[in-house]
């Protein structure tokens, strides 16, 4: 990786410095701390990253639920606009496409079942609308959830 590479150049300078007879000692301390500040900046790169991949597990495991940038705010430590803007980072869409996307593939799961109405899979996936729900599904999948419904139970 980059980072590896980078540190590896370093120290390969940091016992070149030290392996000559007349080496400058602030040369080597200038170099040892751009190798403590490169390891410092990757790790703190992978902890953004688990605390992204934590807030997305989060989101994909509790759809359901009302979530907002706001409750992930309060559970996370995060301002929501940190959260948005890491959020589109992360996973290349936005909260609310996203949360909306996992809430429509399992609402659409749900509907796949006989016996299972449409106003139970919207409640059941997180829609707080039976409108809201069929509006959004017939946007993304080019027509209504009961549609959908005859089509895959014929």
């Amino acid at each position: 990786s980059k980072h590896r590479d980078e540190v590896r150049v370093l120290m390969t300078e940091i016992i070149s410095k030290n392996t000559q007879s007349q080496y400058d000692r602030a040369d080597v301390l200038l170099l040892i701390s751009r190798l403590l500040l490169l390891l410092f900046d990757s790790s703190t790169a992978k902890l953004k990253d688990k605390v992204m991949e934590n807030i997305v597990e989060y989101v994909e495991f509790n759809y359901s639920e009302p979530l907002s940038l706001e409750s992930l705010e309060h559970k996370f430590f995060l301002s929501k606009f940190t959260i948005s803007r890491k959020f589109k980072e992360y996973t290349g869409t936005t909260f609310i496409k996203y949360l909306t996307s996992i809430r429509l593939i399992n609402a659409k799961k749900i509907i796949e079942q006989d016996n299972t109405n449409i106003t139970s899979a919207a409640m059941r996936c997180g829609f707080d609308s039976l409108s809201a729900f069929s509006r959004v599904f017939k946007k993304e999948y080019g027509m209504t959830p009961m549609e959908y419904k005859r089509i895959k139970n014929k």
